[in-house]
C-alpha cells in the first residue's frame, strides 16, 4: 500500500513540475503546451531546455541524463530476467550454458535491434511499438497473471506464501483485488483499448516545416507537424507484434498440459482441475538446489 501511494504521489508531483516547465516554455515563445507530447519530445526537448536555464546547467544536465540511463537499466533488469530465466531454468533450451552468458547474448542482440530506433525512422518505429506492443499485450499478460494468482494458484495459497516470506498475511483487501477487482478492471480497459484501436487507426507525428515564431520573446523557430494515421501495412505489422507477444501464453499452456495429460480430453479436464480449491500450499515442497553448469538456484522439479 505504501509503495502504491508513493508511486501515485510521485506521478502527481512530477505532473506539477512538468506543466510548470511547459508553461515557462510557452511564455518564452518556444511552443504551446499542447505541441509537446510525452516521450522523447518531453524528455529531450522540454526538460532539457529547463535544465539549461539552471545555474550550473552542465552539472544538472549530466545528472539528468545519468538518471535516464539508470532508469532504463533498472527497467531492463526485470524485463530481461523475466524472459531469460524461464528459458534457461524451466525449459532448459540452452543446455549447460551459464545463465549469465545467455543474458549477455540476449542483451547484445536486443541492443543491436534497438539501434533501429536511432535511425531516421526511429520515431516512427517508436510510435508503432508504443501504439501496439505497449497496450493490448501488456493488458493481456497482466490479466493472465491475475488469473494465475487469484484463480489457479489461489489467493489462500498466495497469502500463505507471503506469510512464509514476511511473517504476516496480506489483508483481505489485497485478496479481493487479486481475484476480482484487478481482473475486472483489466478486462474493462482491454475492451476499451481494443475498440479504440479498431475504430480509429493510431497516428504518428509527421514533420512538415520549420517557420519563424511570431511570439515577441521567441528567438527560436517553431516546428509545424501534423498527425498522420499509420498505413495499412504498418497496422498489419502492429497486430502481428500483438499476436507474437501474447502467443506464448496459450502455446506453452497447451504444450505443458497436453504433455502431462496425453490427449486433448484429459488436457481440457486438467485445465478445469487447475482452479480446484482443495489444493494446499506446502512451503516445504519448495526448496532450491544447485544445478550443474549454473550458479543460479533452481526450483525443485517436484513443484
Amino acid at each position: 500500500m505504501i509503495v502504491s501511494l508513493v508511486n501515485c504521489g510521485t506521478s502527481v508531483f512530477a505532473g506539477f513540475v512538468i506543466y510548470s516547465i511547459l508553461g515557462f516554455r510557452e511564455h518564452k515563445g518556444a511552443g504551446k503546451v499542447e505541441q509537446v507530447t510525452s516521450g522523447s519530445g518531453l524528455a529531450f526537448v522540454a526538460i532539457s531546455e529547463a535544465v539549461s536555464e539552471m545555474k550550473g546547467a552542465p552539472v544538472w544536465a549530466c545528472f539528468f541524463f545519468i538518471m535516464l540511463i539508470l532508469l532504463g537499466l533498472d527497467s531492463e533488469f526485470g524485463t530481461l530476467e523475466g524472459a531469460v530465466t524461464p528459458l534457461v531454468i524451466d525449459m532448459k533450451l540452452f543446455g549447460k550454458i551459464r545463465k549469465e552468458i545467455v543474458s549477455a547474448g540476449f542483451a547484445i542482440v536486443l541492443c543491436l535491434m534497438g539501434l533501429l530506433f536511432c535511425t531516421g525512422i526511429g520515431e516512427y518505429l517508436v510510435g508503432l511499438f508504443d501504439s501496439y506492443a505497449m497496450n493490448i499485450p501488456i493488458l493481456i499478460l497482466a490479466l493472465f497473471e491475475c488469473i494465475a494468482v487469484g484463480w489457479v494458484f489461489g489467493t489462500d495459497n498466495m497469502s500463505l506464501a507471503i506469510e512464509d516470506m514476511q511473517g504476516s498475511k496480506p489483508s483481505k483487501f489485497f485478496t479481493i483485488c487479486w481475484k476480482y477487482i484487478s481482473p475486472g478492471l483489466l478486462i474493462l480497459i482491454f475492451f476499451i483499448t481494443f475498440v479504440q484501436q479498431m475504430m480509429a487507426a493510431p497516428k504518428y507525428t509527421s514533420f512538415i516545416d520549420c517557420v519563424n515564431s511570431t511570439h515577441p520573446n521567441s528567438i527560436l523557430p517553431t516546428n509545424q507537424t501534423i498527425e498522420v494515421p499509420y498505413s495499412i501495412g504498418a497496422q498489419i505489422a502492429g497486430w502481428i507484434i500483438v499476436i507474437l507477444a501474447i502467443m506464448p501464453i496459450p502455446l506453452f499452456m497447451i504444450i505443458n498440459r497436453k504433455s502431462e495429460a496425453g490427449q486433448m480430453g484429459a488436457f481440457l479436464k486438467s485445465i478445469a482441475n487447475s482452479v480446484r480449491k482443495d489444493r494446499e500450499y506446502n512451503m516445504e515442497s519448495l526448496y532450491y538446489r544447485p544445478q550443474q553448469g549454473h550458479d543460479s538456484p533452481v526450483v525443485n522439479e517436484k513443484v
